[in-house]
């Protein structure tokens, strides 16, 4: 609900209507001149008991006890992702894909997706060369960059440690 804030503008939500709807859905992109910055949310698991894929509850640290595929995006969002940047490329935008873990295939990512994440882009970028520009990431905390298929990927350090750890501190 503070994205709408931060960028004075709505955003396009993963939801049908791409409207916040309850707030559950925490994916969302927005177009700015000829760049489309799209927000993903790899806060999703597989949960073997239910079969159904989950959302991490609030002030969690990982996916609940049991639920495997930690730090994903599931199947819903992952279409929704290609959907995005395959209208992204028809458009003519530029996109650039922010998450919490990385998508490089590098870096001791453990993000389950990045693998599907990387065909995503290879895809769109093929349909239109420079469709998906950068991937920004930051699960691990530390600094690293590569360019894997004409995407510069960037993992970067928080630039605040301390928050998170739910201590105050």
């Amino acid at each position: 609900m503070v994205t709408p804030k931060l960028t004075n503008d709505e955003v396009v939500w993963g939801t049908e209507d791409g409207k916040i709807g309850d707030g559950a859905i925490a994916y969302y992109y927005k177009d700015i001149r000829e760049y489309r910055i799209v927000a993903t949310d790899t806060n999703y698991s597989f949960n073997p008991g239910t079969q159904e894929w989950e959302h991490n509850y609030a002030g969690s640290y990982g996916p609940p006890s049991g639920n495997t595929k930690g730090n994903s995006l599931g199947p819903v969002q992952l279409e929704w992702l290609e959907e995005v940047l395959t209208h992204a490329a028809y458009k003519g935008k530029s996109c650039i894909v922010i998450g919490h873990d990385s998508f490089a295939g590098r870096f001791r990512s453990t993000s389950p997706d990045a693998s599907k994440i990387r065909d995503i882009y290879s895809t769109v970028n093929g349909i239109r060369k420079g469709t998906v520009l950068l991937s920004i990431n930051g699960h691990i905390h530390t600094n690293n960059m590569a360019v894997v298929e004409d995407v510069l990927y960037i993992d970067m350090n928080t630039t605040r440690n301390g928050v998170w750890r739910g201590t105050g501190t």
